[in-house]
This record gives structure tokens, C-alpha cells and sequence, in this order.
């Protein structure tokens, strides 16, 4: 599908919109604009509800081969704004298992998973940061999202206690021996209408935001097939790297 909207000149939108948070913007920029100089080594987790009681609707998801599991939603959502300040991985070592292998059913029926929800990366970005991540979906007081970036000059926080493809997120930076403080975000990096709920809808209403603005020549927008066909390598990798006990490269593009 990527390859047919590149070879006819089609824009293509996935809904990966945490990077369309007001948040991972500013932080994006922070880095790359240099204001905590070169980045050393950076950390990300995200620690989600886990929903062991399930309808038909969900029910699925317990198996593994289905493909929507903690691995590909909390941590692809997660990941991808991870990348999306930092850059993309080229190397990874990576643990994924299935810690809670049983859920119910609505009338309380047992149901084997093999669904993973618990999952650690080390790696190396192409930035040659040293990274780590922790992805896990637990049954108490899950403790949400949270990015720690170490620059030579100072240190990034972003944070959310909930989804960072929800938000909203909250940024603190620190240079030098100064304390950690609060870094609003400037109004320019959101983009949604004016009234739209927080929640689950701004993000996604800042990314068609984004997207028609760059439908107009207003700029670029990367949220497209072939974002999603990389974050699937990545993921790709992930589970590669876990099954064989071995460190993995990653295609960067």
C-alpha cells in the first residue's frame, strides 16, 4: 500500500497521533534545536490498565497472532512518540513475554492468552543515544507515561498520565545544575479547533489538523503509510530480536 502512494503521488494519513501532540512537538523541537545539547542516553515507560474482563469486542485480542496487544498499541503508540523526538533505532535487544496468561470472559470464564504485555528494548538510535524501554499493561495503580532525555547540557521530561497517543503531556527541562521546571507549551504547536474535548479526540483532531494544513502546502506531514511501514519494522525487530536471544539491526527507513 505504500509503495502504490509513492508510485502515484498519493498523500496517506495512520493514526499514529501521539506525535501530534502539543507536547512531543515542542519536545521534538527542543532537541533538535540543541537546548539540551547533544543526547546521551534517554529511557521511556509506559505502564498501562490491564483489562483482564472482556467482552466479544476484545476478547481477541488475547491472542498473540491477532496482532493487537499491548506490544503493538500502548507500546507502538508509545515508541513511535518516543522516535518521534529522538529519531529512529538502529540497533535493539528486546524481552517480550506474557506475564498474566489468563483472562474471563463477561460471565467469568477463563480464556488462555499468549498475548504479550511485557515488554523491555534496550538499543541505539541513529543519533547514537543509548535507550531503553519499558512497555507493560498491569492489573493496579498503572503509572503511565513517562520520557527522560539526557542531553550534554541539560535534561527533557515529557509526561502523561494516561496515553501519550491521548495526552495530554506535560513538559519539564533542567540545563546544567539548574532544577527541573515546568516548560509550557507555546500555543503555536496547537493546532486543533478551538473547543475541541481534551481526551482522546485532541490528538487525533490535531493530527487531521496537521494533515490538512499540509493538504494545503502548508508544510510536511510524516504520519503516512510509510511512517507506519517503520514503526512496523520496528516492531518487526522487537519481537525478532526476543524469539532469537540475539541483538537486532533495524532499517531506519
Amino acid at each position: 500500500m505504500a509503495r502504490l502512494a509513492r508510485q502515484r503521488a498519493l498523500p496517506t494519513v495512520v493514526g499514529l497521533q501521539a506525535r501530534s501532540d502539543p507536547a512531543i512537538l515542542y519536545a521534538r523541537d527542543l532537541v533538535q534545536g540543541g537546548y539540551i545539547g547533544e543526547v546521551l542516553t534517554a529511557n521511556l515507560t509506559t505502564v498501562a490498565q490491564a483489562v483482564l474482563q472482556r467482552g466479544p469486542g476484545r476478547i481477541w485480542q488475547g491472542v498473540r497472532a491477532n496482532g493487537a496487544n499491548t506490544l503493538t498499541i500502548a507500546g507502538g503508540h508509545a515508541i513511535d512518540a518516543f522516535c518521534a523526538v529522538l529519531g529512529e533505532f538502529v540497533e535493539l535487544s528486546a524481552r517480550v513475554s506474557t506475564r498474566i496468561p489468563e483472562w474471563q470472559t463477561q460471565d467469568g470464564k477463563p480464556v488462555p492468552v499468549d498475548a504479550p504485555d511485557s515488554i523491555s528494548v534496550v538499543g541505539r538510535m541513529a543519533s547514537s543515544a543509548e535507550v531503553s524501554v519499558n512497555v507493560a499493561a498491569v492489573p493496579s495503580n498503572p503509572g503511565g507515561n513517562r520520557m527522560e532525555i539526557y542531553g550534554r547540557e541539560g535534561a527533557l521530561v515529557i509526561r502523561a498520565d494516561g496515553s501519550l497517543n491521548i495526552g495530554p503531556s506535560q513538559v519539564h527541562a533542567g540545563k546544567g545544575k539548574e532544577p527541573m521546571a515546568s516548560m509550557p507549551v507555546p500555543s503555536k504547536y496547537k493546532v486543533a479547533p478551538e473547543g475541541t474535548p481534551a481526551g482522546p479526540a485532541y490528538n487525533v483532531a490535531q493530527a487531521y489538523a496537521r494533515a490538512a494544513d499540509a493538504l494545503r502546502g502548508g508544510g510536511s506531514f510524516d504520519v503516512d503509510f510509510n511512517l507506519a511501514v517503520q514503526r512496523h519494522k520496528l516492531i518487526d525487530a522487537i519481537e525478532r530480536s526476543s524469539a532469537t536471544g540475539r541483538s537486532v539491526r533495524v532499517d531506519p527507513t
